[in-house]
């Protein structure tokens, strides 16, 4: 299994939203976590770099492939959707909707990267 990046390298740790499991994946370890998952060829999967951007993640004949996705960055309320309505949820709190306008993307998604990285 190789992991292949189209057009740019993108920025780690990423945020993996495969069929609502919502985890991170860094540079060292992500070979070994999409190798246990069931991933189907040619299939889009949504991920998201550490800056927020969106990119495509396929599977392609045992090989990852990652890709620039023609979608505008995720809003700071898709965000914390996005990490509260995850189906691998272990009871964690959800994170805080509220003052949202005084939170920066940067550290929302830093918050969030931190709490699925535990």
């Amino acid at each position: 299994m190789r992991v292949l990046f189209i057009f740019n390298k993108p920025k780690f740790p990423l945020i993996c939203n495969i069929d609502n499991n919502v985890f991170v994946v860094t540079e060292r370890n992500i070979i070994e976590k999409f190798k246990n998952l069931n991933l189907e060829e040619d299939k889009l999967y949504e991920i998201f770099d550490c800056a927020g951007y969106p990119k495509n993640l396929n599977f392609i004949k045992g090989d990852i492939v990652i890709s620039f996705a023609f979608r505008k960055k995720l809003k700071k309320i898709e965000i914390i959707t996005l990490y509260n309505n995850r189906k691998n949820n272990q009871n964690d709190l959800p994170y805080s909707e509220k003052t949202l306008s005084s939170k920066r993307r940067d550290k929302i998604l830093s918050d969030i990267i931190n709490l699925l990285d535990k």
